[in-house]
């Protein structure tokens, strides 16, 4: 697998006389999001602390019946840019022009956020059962040992995000292999990534330690027009890096020859 340094490099070169279109692009996808915050920030206003249960319920069914597609349209629309395809702005839309595209891409992240919300509820069971017996209406912990029952539950929430992250990451290519293969079904999508993954899980998490900077950078808000086409570059060219890096792998091992052992019992 290329390191983060040549990642990098390979994206601002895929960006050179794309970076109108790439911030344009991005631009859209923003602006989709701050639909979103507005219809949040009107219903916060007309409804004060009423309104949670109904924006907890509105950024769920946004998230995935609107976000969702949006944002699997602007990956694709920066992988096929990444590969050489310089696509019209309306295939942005491209997840919206067909009942089936549609249906498909919205239960696709369902079932992703699904497998990710699993093993988020298993990592932090620990932390959530600490939690509860904190919560008791009985003393069930001693004063004297508050405080050490406070110093585990906080390293059960470390141990937790950990492990939460790091399962996850066998994930991470998924989006990218259902944009690149319109004829898999979710399920061989959720399959080849984790295989996928096994190979080129640590490179990315390189990759993004490499983008801390850049990640603190769009918290600035205004920045994001130049940070995100550059990270969504990035990510579209490791994916490419991790499909040719496992193909290769595959292609050795047929090649490779192994001898034959035979049971004598």
């Amino acid at each position: 697998m290329p390191g983060n340094a040549a990642v990098k490099s390979t994206a601002r070169t895929a960006l050179k006389g794309f970076w109108p279109q790439a911030i344009a692009a991005s631009l859209w996808f923003m602006a989709v999001c701050a639909v979103l915050f507005v219809l949040l920030f009107v219903n916060s206003t007309l409804f004060g602390v009423r309104a949670t249960v109904l924006n907890v319920v509105l950024t769920v069914v946004f998230a995935f019946l609107i976000i969702a597609p949006c944002f699997l349209g602007l990956l694709r629309f920066f992988r096929r840019a990444i590969y050489g395809n310089t696509d019209s702005f309306s295939s942005l839309f491209y997840y919206f022009s067909d009942k089936h595209k549609y249906k498909k891409a919205v239960w696709f992240f369902i079932m992703l956020v699904c497998r990710m919300g699993a093993i988020g509820l298993l990592t932090f069971l620990p932390y959530i059962i600490v939690r509860i017996i904190e919560l008791l209406p009985f003393k069930f912990v001693a004063d004297s040992l508050f405080l050490q029952f406070s110093i585990i539950r906080f390293v059960m929430y470390i141990i937790g995000v950990l492990f939460f992250l790091i399962v996850n990451l066998r994930y991470y290519i998924a989006p990218m292999l259902f944009v690149s293969c319109d004829d898999m079904h979710w399920t061989e999508i959720i399959y080849v990534s984790k295989h996928v993954s096994r190979y080129s899980s640590g490179p990315f998490l390189v990759l993004i330690v490499g983008f801390t900077g850049w990640i603190l950078l769009s918290f600035l808000g205004v920045t994001l027009i130049y940070t995100m086409p550059y990270m969504l570059a990035a990510y579209a060219v490791h994916c490419r890096f991790a499909f040719s890096h496992y193909n290769h792998n595959i292609e050795v091992m047929k090649d490779t020859d192994f001898p034959e052992y035979r049971s004598t019992f």
